[in-house]
């Protein structure tokens, strides 16, 4: 059985906590924490980034290790964060039409399931189909050396209208274990502000780098 992705299930939560009423960014969770200046992690793969990076919380050192590009005006909300939403940044100063333009961040172990980053890719394509996306496209490439595929779709859910979403997944192998990280950006108006060009920011500059341990 295909089980939906991880980083769909992270969409998926977005959308419903925003449609529950939590697009205003007030309280004291829900505090800006700017990243730092530079590349901590060492692979000299990777674009260079000129936008402070966040380092993305692992469960264990077997896990890729990754950082994500923060654009000014880009917030970390750490309360909506938890075990399928490894990082989650929104953008409340270019909200529209109710919604505030987000990203998040989220990690598969694949091992035992997959053998090859390809078939990492179908099974993860597999379990986004499961909800119901129209008008996919896709296109592969590489990030920090790994194998990559950006997917850009229709989607909607519940309360919120179908918009248009990216999501950039990435295949890491390495030894015997293989894990897909899974980053998607969604706004329901992407004309506003400087939304394109940070979308373009936070999926480009990924920055991922071998596990600490094999």
């Amino acid at each position: 059985m295909i089980r939906a992705p991880r980083w769909m299930l992270a969409v998926a939560c977005t959308a419903t906590m925003l449609a529950s009423g939590c697009t205003a960014i007030v309280d004291g969770d829900a505090i800006a924490t700017p990243g730092e200046e530079g590349k901590r992690l060492t692979n000299p793969k990777c674009s260079s980034v000129s936008v402070p990076l966040l380092e993305v919380p692992l469960d264990n050192d077997s896990e890729p290790r990754v950082e994500v590009p923060q654009p000014a005006g880009w917030e970390r909300v750490k309360r909506f964060e938890s075990g399928v939403v490894r990082v989650y940044l929104s953008a409340p100063d270019l909200q529209a039409k109710g919604f505030v333009p987000n990203a998040t961040v989220a990690m598969a172990d694949l091992t035992g399931k997959v053998s090859t980053e390809e078939a990492a890719f179908a099974a993860e394509q597999q379990g986004l189909e499961m909800f119901g996306i129209t008008d996919l496209v896709e296109a592969t490439g590489t990030i920090c050396g790994y194998p990559s595929k950006t997917l850009t779709y229709n989607m909607g859910l519940g309360k919120i209208p179908v918009h248009r979403v990216t999501t950039t997944v990435v295949a890491v192998k390495n030894d015997r274990k293989i894990f897909t990280i899974g980053v998607s950006v969604q706004a329901l108006d992407d004309t506003v502000g400087d939304f394109d060009s940070a979308r373009e920011t936070i999926l480009a500059g990924l920055q991922v780098s071998p596990p600490a341990t094999s």
